[in-house]
């Protein structure tokens, strides 16, 4: 077995001198058969409730599941979602970027200057979808396309 030193403290991990004495196991298992918390056992053992759970876990003591519990479920929405209305007839190009202010849901998101300027604006073209931020320039900045012999170097 390799030694090895437990932060903060003299003690080895795998020595017999180890953190985990036989009172404090038994201390460990008698809160948990009382239904103490694991961060409650770690206040009363002064440990870390993952040096709790961990030493719990390697001595096989588990909860059983509680039949009794219900869970919570979310309800379910009144009217399926549907996407908000586009404008039918969105131009190509709308012309000037727009204020954070003056952005609506399908226009573009795409960041233009420096946001500490108060010239900052958004690109403000018609988005591609209504799941995207981008309109089709700017997305081809935003999602670079690797080449093929980069992306086999990086798998």
């Amino acid at each position: 077995m390799i030694p090895i030193h437990a932060p903060n403290s003299n003690t080895q991990v795998n020595s017999p001198e180890s953190v985990w004495t036989q009172e404090r196991i038994e201390r460990l298992q008698a809160l948990w058969l009382e239904g103490k918390s694991f961060s409650d056992i770690a206040d009363v053992l002064g440990s870390t409730r993952n040096a709790v759970i961990g030493k719990a876990h390697r001595l096989g003591l588990c909860r059983p599941k509680d039949k009794t519990r219900v869970s919570i479920a979310r309800p379910a929405p009144a009217q399926p979602v549907t996407p908000m209305p586009r404008p039918a007839d969105l131009p190509k190009r709308r012309g000037k970027p727009v204020k954070l202010t003056e952005l609506q849901h399908w226009m573009c998101r795409f960041p233009l200057g420096d946001p500490k300027s108060p010239d900052f604006r958004f690109c403000a073209e018609p988005t591609i979808d209504d799941k995207s931020s981008w309109c089709a320039d700017c997305a081809r900045q935003v999602f670079v396309v690797m080449p093929a012999r980069m992306r086999r170097r990086a798998a």
